[in-house]
């Protein structure tokens, strides 16, 4: 969120700035700090965005809450029994973001996830998605993103005793 929301100037114009910078430069990957150092802004910004041109895409940007609100969620409860985890929280730059997940169960002896799925780039929001273990996505999760972390760990604690 910190490389973005810094690309994109979504920071105070006061003293503040200077705080906020520093929450994101917190928040940013090496390799997202490193291409600050080293590129310049026009090929950070166009690295940014996937779909450089299209109104479509500015369109469903603008307008994700009423696209997403298509989707039948009743029809994929019912098939798929994934119970959704909903995560709402306001990121340094004041926003009020809202993650939804869904958790599922797979035992080993009916499916055999593949090690890894393809990366996929999907409006420059998404970048991987994967198979992980308690322990994995304990580590992949940044430090100060106590929620999420909490919200495994609450998870985690509802699967376990059938582990063990």
């Amino acid at each position: 969120m910190g490389y973005i929301d810094h690309l994109r100037g979504k920071y105070p114009d006061s003293d503040e700035q200077f705080k906020v910078l520093k929450i994101y430069l917190g928040e940013m990957t090496c390799e997202e700090r490193m291409r600050l150092s080293n590129e310049s802004f026009y090929d950070l910004w166009f690295s940014l965005w996937s779909n450089h041109s299209s109104k479509l895409y500015i369109n469903e940007y603008e307008n994700a809450e009423k696209i997403f609100m298509k989707l039948d969620i009743k029809d994929l409860l019912s098939k798929t029994t994934y119970i959704p985890h909903e995560e709402l929280f306001v990121g340094t730059n004041g926003i009020q973001y809202r993650h939804i997940y869904y958790v599922s169960e797979i035992s080993a002896k009916d499916v055999s996830p593949r090690d890894k799925i393809e990366t996929i780039r999907d409006g420059g929001e998404i970048f991987n998605i994967g198979w992980f273990t308690f322990d994995q996505c304990m580590k992949v999760i940044r430090p100060y993103d106590t929620a999420k972390k909490r919200l495994l760990e609450e998870i985690h604690r509802k699967f376990e005793h059938r582990y063990n």
